[in-house]
């Protein structure tokens, strides 16, 4: 039996997100779906959104990043001397995109835990 499945959950199975988990469930009970041409170029159009999304939030993070940076050497705390010590050894540019990867990888740590940041 073909199901005609909408672009929304086509989108949640495919881009990681609040409603991935009950597309993979709803994939699983019927594994015959079925897409028309049309929303395969809406779905198009959606990824095109989810990457811009994604593109503009790395930017955020990287600017954020350059201000800590920037303001490190004012600093005592761990994660201050850890990017004075990268940019010391890789340069400015390398050391703000290495800060902004932490930086997520804190920020999704504290949500995935249900926490708050606690410096060491």
């Amino acid at each position: 039996m073909n199901v005609v499945v909408d672009t929304n959950v086509i989108a949640y199975y495919w881009l990681p997100g609040a409603r991935t988990e009950n597309a993979v469930a709803l994939r699983k009970r019927t594994d015959d779906w079925f897409v028309p041409r049309l929303w395969r170029s809406e779905f198009r159009n959606v990824l095109a959104r989810y990457l811009r999304a994604r593109i503009i939030g790395r930017c955020l993070l990287v600017h954020g990043a350059r201000s800590v940076l920037r303001c490190a050497a004012h600093r005592d705390d761990r994660l201050s001397r850890w990017a004075l010590g990268v940019q010391g050894e890789r340069g400015t540019h390398k050391a703000t995109v290495a800060l902004a990867n932490k930086m997520a990888r804190i920020g999704w740590a504290v949500v995935r835990e249900h926490t708050t940041y606690r410096t060491a």
